[in-house]
């Protein structure tokens, strides 16, 4: 067998693991290569058809739904903790984000965000996150996903069914935007080099995806909830994936880890053959889960300590383009 990391190009010093799916509970076994260099994790081989791990319950695909009062009263919370971190407005939004902070939009707001950007979502799904900006007076918003149904044209929102390789270099962003969907391409490499040439000089790149790190992956292994096989085809460490940026022309100059107590209990259900999808699972059912509160405020205290020590399982990286 010959496999090459993605990043750091090693073919020699390696190890391969077995992965079941376990998001729907068909347990299918992937082959995953662990990259003894840089620690970067990749699935050997591509399933020739990866549609049937996507169906049309697949969270990213599903619209917000504010038909009822619950839901509406949650869906304007959400707005004013986005407000507050973004742009330090309102006082229900600061009220909101001291009890639930929003690390992407303390993030964007440090980066000097403006509702005049013009901003790209690369695996975007339904396009919810560019619906929540739209909300906020975002008028400059295009989105980029292959599994949707068709492509959703809205007055502020734009959406393409595709991948990013099938815009036109002439239309530039001041912002591009990759949460949780860089982790699912098998192109990693040409991806971050389309970026480029798709960013102004002055933008910038956040990309969020899960991060292995010596704390997690020494835990749970294979059955790290994080994973996803066959989904997510390649899972990087810091390293690694700052040496695939800097080939493809960035320089990363920041990293921030929001991993929470998912990375926890997804991974203690997995240990214990309970799928993510399963009615025993947490995701479906607290009551009928194996996790009391005290065991889920336990995980949320120790996923808090793990990004205070950038050894949480997922991270929001920001690229920018290096000079010339």
């Amino acid at each position: 067998m010959s496999v090459e990391c993605i990043s750091c190009g090693n073919s020699s010093h390696y190890q391969l693991h077995t992965v079941k799916e376990m998001m729907y509970g068909l347990r299918e076994e992937f082959t995953y290569f662990e990259c003894l260099n840089c620690g970067c994790l990749q699935i050997v081989d591509i399933p020739a058809s990866l549609d049937k791990y996507y169906p049309n319950n697949y969270y990213s695909f599903q619209a917000a739904n504010k038909s009822n009062l619950a839901r509406k009263a949650i869906s304007l919370l959400g707005k004013e903790r986005r407000r507050y971190s973004l742009f330090r407005q309102g006082l229900l939004g600061k009220f909101v984000n001291a009890k639930y902070s929003y690390p992407e939009g303390e993030l964007l707001r440090k980066l000097g965000i403006r509702k005049d950007w013009k901003i790209l979502d690369i695996g975007c799904g339904a396009g919810s996150w560019l619906s929540s900006l739209s909300e906020l007076g975002f008028t400059n918003l295009y989105g980029v996903d292959p599994f949707i149904d068709a492509d959703i044209n809205e007055s502020s929102i734009k959406i393409k069914k595709g991948t990013i390789h099938e815009l036109e270099n002439l239309q530039k962003y001041n912002l591009i935007r990759s949460n949780h969907s860089f982790e699912h391409m098998p192109d990693q490499y040409d991806t971050l080099i389309k970026i480029h040439e798709l960013l102004t000089t002055d933008g910038l790149c956040t990309i969020a995806m899960p991060v292995k790190t010596n704390t997690i992956w020494g835990r749970y292994g294979t059955n790290w909830v994080q994973i996803d096989a066959p989904r997510h085809l390649v899972i990087h460490t810091v390293a690694s994936f700052t040496e695939l940026a800097r080939r493809a022309g960035f320089e990363v100059i920041e990293v921030v880890f929001n991993s929470t107590a998912f990375q926890f209990w997804g991974s203690e259900q997995y240990m214990r053959d309970i799928p993510l999808k399963s009615e025993k699972s947490y995701s479906i059912s607290s009551h009928n889960s194996i996790f009391s509160r005290k065991m889920i405020r336990s995980y949320h205290h120790d996923a808090e300590q793990l990004n205070r020590e950038s050894q949480g399982d997922q991270a929001i990286f920001v690229l920018r383009p290096l000079d010339d």
